[in-house]
């Protein structure tokens, strides 16, 4: 069975093939790992001075894409640790 848009599978390949702007909250205990691995995999990622995510300039908690991209973003890391 070939990988829809609406899949999982096509949409986590999708944020990973793409570049984002990413600032990560400043509470996250592994935020300056989570940026060197961001940056060595294409995105451009900062720790920011706050405790909200961004992506792309959207807070994660006030966007469903936002969000879903964070998560793709650090379910990857995770797996790649």
């Amino acid at each position: 069975m070939r990988p829809t848009e609406a899949s999982g599978f096509w949409r986590k390949e999708k944020i990973m093939n793409a570049s984002h702007t990413v600032v990560i909250s400043c509470d996250n205990d592994e935020a300056n790992q989570f940026a060197a691995w961001l940056n060595t995999n294409g995105h451009t990622a900062t720790v920011g001075n706050s405790t909200g995510n961004y992506i792309d300039g959207t807070w994660t908690s006030a966007d469903g894409d936002a969000d879903e991209i964070m998560q793709a973003l650090w379910s990857a890391y995770c797996d790649a640790a």
